[in-house]
């Protein structure tokens, strides 16, 4: 007989940026998108993602991806998120919100993905660096039916033409399956995903129990 647990996905931009000076309380109630009971698993990697540095126009970073695990054994795709981590966006010392393209390719196959969620954060007080970041959010298909495919890459492109720059911090890979036969390796679960922004930091007044990010189930 399968088990059942309960299995809390929260996809959580915690970004602090010390360099700055960041002063940030954790005020951003965490946005449930889905809940639901599955015999399936939940997979989430940032693949070989690293900090980019400054990405000005035209130029690209690109994450790698590794989703063997989705194609051992007949699994369906429920959910699959990807989340594009940004910071330091700005034009001129001033912070914007960044104009980038999303690209997948999976084998052969290109799509380039339109954003369905934005969530941003910024300081609590006017001054020096207080530059926007976030996270974009974007729903992304697989076939899990083609074995011979257990890489697929994302790129991001800068395409504000106008000059601002933005970093990224990394992209998270979220995939939401359910087993299609009988697999040790599947549980009856139930499960949430919780997303947001919320950039903490406990200086300038923030105590410790006042950086804590919140969410509600």
């Amino acid at each position: 007989m399968r088990s059942h647990s309960i299995f809390s996905a929260f996809v959580l931009a915690l970004i602090i940026v010390s360099t700055a000076g960041g002063s940030y309380a954790g005020d951003k109630t965490l946005n449930t998108i889905s809940h639901d009971e599955i015999c399936g698993g939940v997979f989430f990697t940032l693949g070989d993602s690293e900090y980019s540095g400054r990405i000005n126009y035209n130029e690209t970073y690109t994450v790698n991806f590794d989703t063997s695990v989705l194609r051992s054994g007949n699994k369906e795709v429920k959910l699959a998120r990807l989340y594009v981590y940004w910071v330091w966006s700005q034009k001129e010392n001033v912070g914007v919100y960044p104009t980038m393209e999303v690209e997948v390719k999976e084998g052969e196959t290109k799509e380039v993905l339109s954003s369905v969620a934005t969530y941003t954060d910024t300081k609590g007080f006017v001054g020096k660096y207080d530059y926007f970041s976030g996270v974009y959010v974007y729903n992304c298909n697989f076939d899990t039916t083609k074995t011979n495919q257990d890489f697929y890459s994302v790129t991001v492109k800068n395409v504000d033409a106008n000059g601002s720059t933005f970093c990224v911090q990394g992209i998270g890979s979220l995939v939401i399956y359910e087993c299609q036969e009988q697999d040790e390796d599947c549980q009856c679960i139930e499960y949430w995903v919780s997303e947001g922004c919320d950039m903490i930091y406990a200086e300038y007044g923030i105590a410790p129990e006042m950086k804590n990010a919140k969410c509600k189930l």
